[in-house]
């Protein structure tokens, strides 16, 4: 099974953060199974 999430960051202060936020994203995709975690930037 397999999900999908999101971060759209409004505050540029936080890009400096991005990694932080999508590390803790993609580690609780990871119960999902080991086939459901990515990342795609755009910027």
């Amino acid at each position: 099974m397999c999900g999908i999430v999101g971060l759209f960051l409004k505050d540029r202060s936080l890009e400096g953060r991005l990694g932080e936020l999508l590390s803790d994203m993609l580690v609780t995709m990871t119960d999902r199974g080991p086939d459901s975690a990515g990342i795609a930037i755009y910027g």
